[in-house]
C-alpha cells in the first residue's frame, strides 16, 4: 500500500502554481495527485518520489 512520508514545502502561496515534492513508499503508477479535491499535474521520479503542481 502506498504511503506519503514527507511533503515539501508544507505550504505555499494561495495563488497556487507552486511545485511540491512528495516522498513516500510504493507509489507504483498513480493515475492522479490531488490537493484537497483538485486534481493536479504530476510527474513520477521513482517508487518513492513524485512532484506535483498546485493549481491556482
Amino acid at each position: 500500500m502506498s504511503a506519503i512520508t514527507a511533503l515539501a514545502p508544507t505550504s505555499g502561496p494561495a495563488t497556487g502554481a507552486a511545485s511540491a515534492a512528495i516522498t513516500g513508499t510504493d507509489f507504483g503508477w498513480p493515475t492522479a495527485t490531488r490537493f484537497g479535491s483538485t486534481a493536479t499535474p504530476f510527474t513520477i521520479e521513482s517508487a518513492t518520489q513524485s512532484t506535483a503542481v498546485a493549481l491556482p
